[in-house]
């Protein structure tokens, strides 16, 4: 029997509830990539003018993040969790009815702030009521359903905007789908695994970060984060690549943006299930290592399809070493797991608004292969500094055959 069952079962529909509502508050992405000109064609604004929206939702999660430090050791996780789910729905809301730009950049502030608040508390409610052996395998649940809205969600928001509007797309499929993971996660939450939750009167964040900040592991991890965080939009520059440097056409581009999110969603489910053989550190240096040399690589060699081919594989890789590293990082100290989940979260958007700017001045100041070596020598840096600084709460788990229940997985000591 495992931990998590002495301890008492967080309910069958705990991490469904915790997926379709992190499915749900991801679906921005994809709508602000595939539907920027004609939202912006509509408010009368220009093409960049409206892409600053996507600033507005950043600077708000980052915002949300601090404040999240806050509210996850005063609050019920449950209603932090539902409140995140709510504010993405009022802001489809607004959006379906936004008459302005300023409305628009005001919807999906709020967008923002109810997604980072849902990416929190999922991690956070996971670290908490889960088992360490059974979190590896949620956690890549959790990234592989975030990385799957750009595969499903594209092409049915594509049919609702030609069909009837960019409108309509707030109105018919993120309203209702921020709906329905309301609905599971009110209903699929249960009390146990809310029941921790509730922290002493007198309980003050303050002694929380400074919990974090003193322990060396721990303040490597939220740097490795940041680190991390920027190789992401590395992909902004690939498909540049491919179209600029190696004449790939626009359906290029596009499969190349698709077979990506598909090798995400691969790599982290791999993680999911090799993590506990592993350990999470062995797993964040070959994952990071392999993904920076193939990021490399890729800017660096003269073949459109290799390229491609290599692109896909860098993915994965990253993807399997996120996972990992989410989960060195939720038990780094686990009396201050929410402000870490909090921290890391800001840290790793900041990192996603550092990626551009260094990718763009070094392709200003240079060309597409020193963006590969600049992104790829970064995520290489993580690796490193993941494993040789910080510490690994899931040393490998090990492994005992039994007679009628073949492998049983031991907690670590």
């Amino acid at each position: 029997m495992s931990r998590n069952d002495a301890a008492g079962s967080p309910g069958r529909l705990f991490l469904p509830a915790l997926a379709l509502s992190n499915f749900a508050v991801f679906l921005s992405g994809p709508l602000l990539t595939l539907l920027i000109v004609d939202i912006a064609a509509e408010l009368h604004v220009s093409v960049a003018l409206a892409a600053q929206i996507l600033s507005s939702n950043g600077i708000a999660e980052v915002v949300m993040g601090f404040v999240m430090g806050y509210l996850a050791i005063k609050y019920r996780h449950k209603l932090l969790l539902l409140a995140g789910v709510s504010l993405v729905a009022i802001s489809s809301v607004g959006g379906f009815f936004a008459p302005t730009y300023l409305w628009m950049q005001f919807c999906f502030f709020l967008e923002g702030a109810g997604t980072v608040m849902v990416v929190i508390i999922s991690g956070t409610m996971i670290g908490d009521s889960l088992a360490l052996e059974q979190k590896p395998k949620a956690i890549s649940y959790l990234v592989a359903i975030t990385s799957s809205t750009a595969v499903v969600a594209t092409p049915i928001m594509g049919f609702l905007a030609s069909v009837g509007s960019w409108r309509a797309v707030f109105l018919i499929f993120v309203l209702p789908m921020t709906a329905v993971s309301f609905v599971l996660a009110a209903f699929g939450v249960s009390k146990k695994a809310d029941a921790k939750k509730l922290p002493k009167e007198n309980l003050s964040v303050i002694p929380l970060f400074k919990q974090v900040f003193k322990d060396k592991s721990a303040t490597f991890s939220l740097l490795g984060s940041l680190l991390v965080g920027t190789v992401p939009p590395v992909g902004v520059f690939v498909v540049a690549f491919f179209r600029e440097e190696l004449l790939g056409s626009l359906t290029v581009g596009t499969l190349a943006v698709v077979s990506a999110g598909l090798a995400y969603i691969l790599g982290s489910l791999i993680a999911g299930r090799i993590t506990n053989k592993l350990g999470t550190k062995i797993l964040v240096l070959l994952g990071f290592t392999v993904s920076g040399i193939l990021i490399i690589s890729l800017f660096s060699i003269n073949n459109l399809w290799i390229s491609f081919a290599l692109n896909a594989t860098h993915v994965t890789f990253f993807a399997m070493a996120f996972t990992a590293s989410r989960c060195l990082i939720l038990d780094q100290i686990q009396t201050s797991r929410s402000t870490m989940v909090s921290t890391t979260t800001v840290l790793g958007n900041i990192g996603q608004i550092l990626g551009p700017v260094i990718g763009g001045a070094v392709l200003v100041l240079f060309s597409y292969q020193a963006v590969g070596l600049a992104i790829g020598a970064i995520g290489i840096s993580a690796a490193l500094l993941f494993f040789f600084l910080t510490r690994d709460p899931y040393k490998p788990l090990m492994t005992q055959r039994e007679p009628k229940t073949g492998f049983q997985i031991m907690p670590d000591r």
